[in-house]
């Protein structure tokens, strides 16, 4: 008998869902804007402003799901199997590739501060401008499914003994994993910092400070490749009739940003991190906030023995 060029699929993750509710589908999970500070009384001399509350922070992105297994390209086995006087070639099993990531939300503008209030003869200071919210993260990358057999797959409890059998070309391959997604709505900024209040013969209050922008996620790991001709998780006797020859295992690719460089499967946005929120104008300018860093790639992927894994 002979068994040739069957092939296997696990199935793709699923990507990370993206935010479709209140207030609109485009804004939702967003950070709130900051409510203003309230306006100084008008005593002797005239109150301070209030300062501005700090806007809220964005939601983090999901993460996309993961591919699953691809297993055993010509047979999967759970129980007791003899095999005498085959031939197994060109066979494969592929792990399914993950899901990408969802991006993060935007953080939300801080509120502007309170104006000073009229004195008779002295004003109140202006209140500070509130901070605004850091951009979510972007979420993680879905890891990529295992490729297990690319022949056989002998599940935990099954039973394979083989006698005059071949195995030849046959691969295991697993699955690229998803990229990780943007700080960020299409590298939305962090919220921008809360103007000052308005002095009355005082000085002005500071602007708030801008948010951070959303760091991007980190990329999936790549899916691991075991057992180019078998993979076994029970009891597997061949005798010394059995031969190997040419088989592969190939792990699959950590989620990556770049496409130009054909590292991944590069679908998605990526891993940038996104421009911070703006000082508030006015007064004394707060600081900018610093830009998102880069999520870190995934893990190496891994693999295992060329022939069969994890282990005869």
């Amino acid at each position: 008998m002979v068994l040739r060029l069957n092939v296997v699929f696990g199935g793709d993750g699923g990507d990370g869902g993206d935010c479709d509710g209140p207030p609109t589908g485009s804004d939702c999970g967003d950070g709130g804007v900051a409510g203003d500070g309230g306006a100084g009384g008008d005593g002797q001399p005239g109150g301070a402003g209030g300062p501005g509350g700090d806007g809220g922070a964005g939601a983090i992105g999901s993460a996309g799901g993961a591919g699953g297994a691809g297993e055993g390209g010509a047979i999967y086995n759970a129980g007791t199997l003899e095999i005498a006087d085959c031939t197994f070639e060109g066979n494969e099993a592929f792990g399914g590739f993950g899901g990408l990531a969802a991006v993060g939300s935007d953080g939300g503008d801080g509120g502007s501060g309170g104006d000073g209030g009229a004195g008779d003869t002295t004003g109140g200071a202006g209140g500070n401008g509130g901070r605004g919210g850091d951009a979510g993260t972007g979420g993680r990358g879905g890891a990529g499914g295992a490729g297990r057999g690319g022949a056989i797959h002998n599940a935990a409890g099954g039973s394979v003994t083989l006698t005059r059998t071949v195995f030849m070309t046959n691969i295991a391959t697993g699955g690229d994993a998803g990229d990780g997604g943007d700080g960020g709505l299409f590298c939305g900024v962090g919220g921008d910092g809360g103007a000052p209040g308005d002095p009355l013969n005082a000085t002005g209050g500071n602007a708030g400070n801008g948010g951070n922008g959303g760091a991007g996620g980190m990329g999936g790991d790549g899916g691991d490749a075991l057992g180019g001709a078998i993979y076994n998780a029970g009891q597997l006797s061949p005798d010394a009739t059995v031969a190997f020859a040419n088989n592969q295992v190939i792990g699959g690719l950590n989620g990556d940003p770049d496409c130009l460089l054909g590292a991944g499967p590069c679908p998605g946005f990526g891993t940038v991190g996104c421009t911070a929120g703006t000082a508030g104008a006015g007064g004394a300018s707060g600081d900018g906030g610093t830009t998102g860093a880069d999520g870190p790639a995934g893990a190496s992927p891994t693999t295992g023995g060329a022939d069969v894994g994890p282990s005869s």
